[in-house]
């Protein structure tokens, strides 16, 4: 958004949580679309590290809501999502569809924002994953794994693209057989 124009967004967010503290479920009921129109009509890009974080922390919830297109009402109109060293998802559709995929392996999975570096309309978002292998035909095992993703911001001050990294040769290990307990 540009700076001193406000957005308005009508919703509310139902939280469960385990017994460690971390959210389980989030029923987000928010009017992405809205939000998104609006961040669109901004004009010309001016923006900030404050907008970066909120953006951030509401992008972690999107994940963790089991919702796929809001994780994709965070992106530009063509922007793209690129998961783990694979080829990039191009648009909301394919966006959507690359989340629901992931959201799949593990249907229960709290994504948690570890720190997020910004640079002018770029940032790097650090994530851990925790979740459990229950999706169809999974193992039932635990996996934890971190990694991060580049973000560069378009004129509408959503993702234009993001560039995910950790190590796919340890995920593929975690969702096949998880983590020990610590």
């Amino acid at each position: 958004m540009a700076m001193g124009k406000p957005a308005r967004v009508v919703g509310a967010d139902v939280l469960g949580f385990n017994k460690s503290g971390f959210i389980i479920s989030d029923d987000a009921r928010g009017d992405f679309g809205t939000l998104s129109a609006q961040m669109s009509s901004a004009g010309a890009s001016s923006i900030t590290a404050a907008h970066i974080r909120k953006l951030a922390e509401w992008y972690t919830a999107a994940w963790c809501s089991q919702k796929p297109d809001s994780v994709a009402s965070f992106y530009s109109e063509h922007g793209s999502l690129r998961i783990i060293g694979g080829a990039p998802a191009v648009g909301h559709a394919a966006v959507t569809a690359s989340a629901q995929s992931f959201m799949t392996v593990c249907p229960a999975m709290d994504v948690i924002m570890d720190d997020l570096q910004i640079q002018g309309d770029r940032g790097s978002y650090q994530w851990t994953l925790i979740g459990t292998n229950s999706g169809p035909g999974g193992t039932g095992k635990r996996i934890h794994l971190r990694g991060f993703e580049l973000w560069q911001f378009g004129p509408d001050e959503l993702i234009a693209e993001s560039c995910g990294h950790d190590d796919s040769a340890v995920y593929e290990h975690r969702v096949g057989n998880g983590i020990e307990d610590r």
